[in-house]
């Protein structure tokens, strides 16, 4: 196998056309991270990132390898990116350490390395769960198959939606917003909690928003009361999977459970909407684990070919991949983060 690195804005169509032929028949690459157009809406916006195109002697393509080069040598999995890996079918053996050095890479680090990509197993120093709500049978299948504390976290979000139709008035969903104020309100929400988003990254959400094909689309929800906004999410749709990807809910009505209530209203949709999954991403957060009936693995780790000489470094990842998914410690990191910020 031989591989080939470019620019990720100099794909050309041939290139996305074999991505696209992958991915659609490969159903470990059903996230929609796995696109050639999420790559292609990050490369747009930012000079560094690379993809390695693996092919045969032939120059048959057989598979691609996305990356962001952080300086001469060091690579990692490209930025907003809830699924990494090589875009290749499942039956590909490579050697991982090799792809890297074809790369010109002596460092490739990841952190939601899809599990299915076996070739860097030994690689992997942590591993975590994306939960998932699988609605293929229904909401009501859906609903049967939760656990116990699942159910009863259901039947209190029903009543929640009650006491806002009552408070506030009726609920309606909008499945899919073109308006382009609701995004701007999501990211103000998402700001005033997390920190702005970077430009570039405006941007990139921009051009997936902009994008609605069968394959791969940005899907902008709101779930309004009477007049009121209550909730807004701006995630990425493959076909049958939709990734739960920027949550936001009006800090003013948070008493009322705007954010379960817009992710329960999705699923309830779900089989109209043509969705069957709903990932909602690597994390412990109490709805993640509430609310999943099913779940993947990702993984953290590094392919290193410099070996010990980095060990300050890849301790110093993997104590933030810990904190990471450390919900306390993750929201004492981020108060940290906003009072120096203030000084």
């Amino acid at each position: 196998m031989q591989v080939s690195v470019i620019l990720g804005k100099d794909l050309t169509e041939k290139h996305v056309e074999a991505w696209s032929e992958i991915q659609s028949s490969t159903p470990v690459l059903e996230s929609p991270f796995f696109r050639p157009e999420f790559t292609l809406a990050v490369s747009k916006e930012s000079e560094d990132v690379f993809v390695g195109i693996l092919h045969e002697p032939t120059d048959k393509v057989v598979g691609f390898f996305p990356f962001q080069l952080v300086r001469p040598g060091f690579g990692r999995n490209l930025e907003m990116c809830d699924y990494q890996g090589v875009i290749a079918p499942a039956t590909l053996q490579f050697d991982a350490a090799d792809l890297i050095r074809s790369c010109r890479l002596k460092v490739w680090e990841f952190d939601h390395l899809a599990a299915s990509n076996l070739a860097f197993q030994r690689y992997c120093s942590m591993t975590a769960v994306s939960p998932i709500i699988d609605v293929s049978h229904g909401y009501e299948g859906y609903k049967a198959s939760l656990n116990p504390e699942g159910r009863r976290h259901v039947a209190k979000a029903a009543t929640s939606a009650r006491k806002v139709q009552r408070e506030l008035g009726e609920l309606r969903l909008v499945c899919n917003s073109t308006d382009s104020e609701v995004m701007q309100t999501m990211h103000r929400w998402r700001a005033q909690k997390y920190g702005p988003l970077a430009a570039w990254a405006h941007r990139a959400l921009e051009t997936i928003r902009t994008t609605n094909t069968p394959a791969f689309a940005g899907v902008l929800s709101a779930l309004y009361a009477g007049g009121q906004l209550l909730a807004v999410h701006f995630g990425i749709r493959s076909r049958g999977v939709l990734h739960w990807w920027f949550p936001a809910y009006n800090p003013d009505l948070r008493n009322y459970a705007p954010g379960i209530l817009l992710l329960l209203n999705m699923a309830e949709r779900g089989t109209e909407l043509g969705i069957s999954r709903i990932d909602l991403g690597r994390g412990l957060q109490d709805y993640k684990r509430r609310f999943g009936n099913a779940s993947a693995t990702v993984a953290t780790g590094s392919v290193d070919l410099l070996a010990l000489s980095n060990l300050p470094r890849i301790i110093h990842r993997n104590c933030s991949s810990y904190i990471r998914n450390t919900p306390a410690l993750l929201n004492l990191a981020r108060q940290a983060k906003r009072l120096m910020g203030m000084k």
